[in-house]
């Protein structure tokens, strides 16, 4: 999978939902549109300030997700040097991450890659 570079998670916005560039939109409101329906040139006349990658790159992300198996990794908090959780994985636009909701899908906060992975 490419890198996805419109894809964002802000805990201050729409909950830490992934969204379109920081916009108020998030991935789930594309992706419900479309399997509604709509076509690009709808979503794109409801929301003017998107463009026709955002929609296309909200799709792609919505695939690698329904894709993902969560797999634990063994290592330790102090290792990734984030604080304790054991939902820690790697994301193709973000890096490692901890998921801060512990649940999938949830918000990403930075740590260092872990040693050995």
């Amino acid at each position: 999978m490419k890198e996805l570079t419109r894809i964002t998670f802000d805990p201050n916005v729409m909950g830490g939902k992934p969204c379109i560039r920081s916009l108020r939109v998030t991935v789930g409101t594309i992706v419900g549109l479309v399997a509604e329906g709509y076509s690009n040139a709808d979503i794109l006349k409801s929301y003017p300030y998107l463009e026709e990658p955002d929609i296309r790159e909200a799709l792609s992300y919505a695939a690698w997700r329904a894709e993902e198996i969560e797999v634990p990794l063994k290592a330790s908090d102090d290792a990734l040097g984030c604080e304790t959780s054991d939902r820690y994985e790697y994301l193709p636009c973000l890096g490692w991450g901890l998921r801060t909701s512990g649940m999938a899908g949830g918000p990403l906060v930075n740590c260092r890659k872990p040693t050995g992975a």
